[in-house]
């Protein structure tokens, strides 16, 4: 069961940092190597994405930073083909406003474990994060 982080700040996951101008590529590695040996607070969702400005050729940098339990190979992909593409794409409306959606109740929850329960053994193979 999904359940919505009431206290979610995007503003911790985006993150902005600049490189001194002209910024080189060993520059960036070393800003890169010193962003991806930080971990992750393991208090909040364990993602982050850095903007990195600065670089020579009016160039700038991105670089993400997902747990493995974030995320699975496939899903970086497709990820990374939209952050990537090459052009927008028109069709995406504007955002509304997040409201995070209500906890589940105690009887909910209580629901929906029963229910896991009554149709686990009939899923073989099926695997449940825990």
């Amino acid at each position: 069961m999904r359940v919505d982080d009431e206290r979610f700040n995007l503003e911790y996951h985006m993150r902005h940092t600049a490189l001194p101008r002209p910024g080189g590529d060993d520059q960036l590695k070393r800003l890169a190597g010193r962003i991806v040996s930080q971990q992750l607070d393991r208090g909040k969702p364990v993602w982050e994405l850095w903007i990195v400005e600065g670089l020579d050729g009016d160039r700038f940098a991105m670089i993400s930073k997902t747990h493995h339990c974030m995320i699975d190979g496939i899903s970086a992909v497709d990820l990374a083909s939209v952050l990537l593409s090459h052009s927008p794409d028109p069709t995406i409306p504007d955002p509304q406003r997040w409201k995070p959606e209500s906890a589940p109740s105690r009887g909910e929850l209580v629901m929906e474990e029963a229910r896991w329960r009554l149709v686990s053994p009939l899923e073989f193979g099926n695997s449940r994060s825990i």
